[in-house]
């Protein structure tokens, strides 16, 4: 065999192994979440110690699915953490993106930096989690972030 057909051989080979898991991937269900959060007046009252978190999950290999759990984790500069969840929900029956919002009221009430963790789950098989770190206006050392 010459050089050139075992290296197009070999080309061709590396082909295949690529098309056949890019299939396979494309079967799989796959989900990433992404969270943002900002600070804001939410319950009445006339302190901006709210917290809106919100955003989206994406989901690929099965979009017969309207609804992800969605469980949030808001830790204060003192280390407490604050517990939410809520429902990422398809706004669009044939988007593979939900959104989610939910607002924790009167947490925001310490300088310093607040740690965001977002975790959507759906079943036993699907997980996914992003962090986002906020300070809010008043806060600590550095500028605000949002």
């Amino acid at each position: 065999m010459s050089k050139f057909t075992q290296i197009v051989s070999l080309l061709l080979a590396i082909t295949l192994m690529a098309t056949i898991g890019f299939a396979v991937d494309a079967e799989s269900k796959q989900m990433k979440i992404v969270v943002r959060a900002c600070t804001l007046r939410a319950d009445g009252d006339s302190l901006k110690d709210d917290i809106l978190v919100s955003g989206v999950v994406y989901l690929s290999g099965d979009y017969g699915v309207t609804e992800i759990d969605v469980h949030i984790v808001v830790t204060d500069p003192s280390g407490v953490p604050h517990f939410d969840a809520t429902k990422a929900v398809k706004r669009n029956e044939k988007s593979p993106i939900l959104h989610y919002a939910t607002t924790l009221n009167d947490i925001a009430d310490e300088p310093g930096w607040y740690e965001v963790k977002a975790t959507a789950t759906h079943g036993e098989d699907l997980e996914a989690y992003d962090t986002f770190s906020l300070d809010p206006p008043g806060g600590g050392p550095g500028p605000p972030q949002y």
